[in-house]
């Protein structure tokens, strides 16, 4: 009697430890699929956007950080980086602010992500207000960049390189509230995220980290 109870104690212990070597040795961790934005057709691609590209990258670009210092699209290389276009004095950006730091805290230890800000607002959000804002609040150079550039070359950016809604008639409108954009290091869109919604924020850290996962295998 006793050598049937050891026998099924063994088998109860040992079935999840064969699951598991099986799914280690033979499975394939499979997520989901993580999409590419602009990179098969125009659709949805604005009209003052016709010469665009296809398959899409980000295009060029030469803006100054909140150091005076010059910052290409060379540096969204070899990175996976959370874009926006911003608005120091803009509505909800408390909030926002405050998600950008959950994120930036989230991936504080993986260098391979940054965090890149461009201002909507290249008149009042100058260097020496871009600057006070990130010395004030404690942001790294290393994961942080606010640019600053003239307003026409960021409405061209914004539409035609991040593919992002700017109004025709004002850089700014009253109303304006920004999106979080994930670029791959090879400079593709790989999604748009909602900022005031927390669910779209928890999807930004999954899919970033999914894309992170898969870029060491």
């Amino acid at each position: 009697m006793k050598t049937i109870k050891y026998l099924v104690l063994f088998v109860v212990l040992a079935f999840p430890i064969c699951i598991f070597l099986f799914l280690k040795i033979f499975g394939q961790n499979r997520f989901q699929e993580i999409p590419v934005f602009y990179q098969d057709n125009k659709n949805d691609i604005p009209s003052e956007c016709e010469s665009l590209k296809i398959p899409h990258q980000i295009p060029a670009f030469s803006m100054l950080d909140q150091d005076s210092s010059i910052l290409t699209d060379d540096y969204l290389r070899g990175n996976f980086t959370i874009v926006s276009f911003y608005w120091l004095g803009g509505p909800k950006m408390d909030h926002i602010s405050n998600q950008l730091l959950r994120i930036g805290n989230m991936f504080d230890s993986e260098k391979r992500v940054k965090i890149l800000l461009f201002t909507v607002d290249p008149d009042r959000d100058t260097i020496g207000r871009i600057s006070a804002y990130v010395k004030d609040s404690g942001l790294s150079s290393d994961k942080w960049r606010f640019l600053w550039g003239n307003e026409t070359d960021l409405k061209q950016l914004a539409q035609c390189g991040f593919l992002i809604e700017i109004s025709k008639y004002q850089m700014v409108p009253p109303d304006y509230i920004p999106k979080f954009i994930l670029v791959d290091p090879d400079k593709r869109i790989r999604g748009y995220y909602q900022t005031l919604d927390r669910d779209e924020i928890d999807r930004l850290i999954l899919e970033t980290k999914i894309l992170l996962y898969e870029s060491n295998l």
